[in-house]
């Protein structure tokens, strides 16, 4: 009896095995054909977790993006910032997506000013852009309102650290590679 017993729940750990095995197959052909993929943000400008990414045509304020940065001068400010490459990706020099909020679209005004980013009349609150960190200059967005033209967005990260449109500007639809949901936070021991 006890040997039966034993010989059941080793059957019954294989089946959950298998099982965990397949739903992994699966998991990796979809994300293979799809250009979907869980990945994890590390930096300070978003929270920090793993996030699903997957391809999207349409983009409206509030969603989160991935972002390619084209720009050589914001490319250069980018790799001296060590900002870390966790997997391949799409854009020039493999750089890693950025992982940013859309707080404007096609017809939204954005203001700059010494006071912050303003919105359509609402001001991000700690939106104030800096000069440089940590000896890099970041090269901010000269002041001014700017009407967003069609395929045209402006993205503001969570941290006020954040490397965001207060520094490389209004992005165009081709710089955005797809959305990103946050699914849940890193755990660290």
């Amino acid at each position: 009896m006890a040997k039966l017993l034993i010989n059941n729940r080793f059957k019954w750990k294989l089946i959950k095995f298998e099982r965990l095995l397949i739903c992994m197959l699966i998991y990796g052909v979809v994300c293979f054909y799809s250009s979907q993929f869980i990945g994890i943000n590390t930096t300070y400008s978003e929270p920090l977790g793993y996030y699903f990414y997957y391809y999207s045509s349409y983009y409206n304020s509030g969603d989160y993006a991935l972002i390619c940065l084209e720009d050589s001068k914001y490319i250069a400010v980018l790799n001296q910032l060590k900002i870390a490459r966790q997997f391949p990706s799409k854009c020039k020099d493999n750089l890693p997506y950025l992982v940013k909020n859309i707080v404007a679209v096609a017809g939204d005004f954005v203001s700059i000013s010494l006071d912050g980013i303003t919105v359509n009349n609402y001001r991000y609150p700690n939106s104030r852009a800096y000069r440089a960190v940590h000896g890099i200059n970041l090269l901010p967005q000269p002041f001014g309102t700017y009407k967003l033209k069609a395929d045209e967005f402006f993205v503001l990260g969570s941290s006020k650290t954040s490397y965001d449109s207060r520094y490389f500007g209004i992005i165009n639809k081709n710089q955005l590679r797809g959305k990103a949901l946050f699914l849940m936070p890193l755990i660290f021991n």
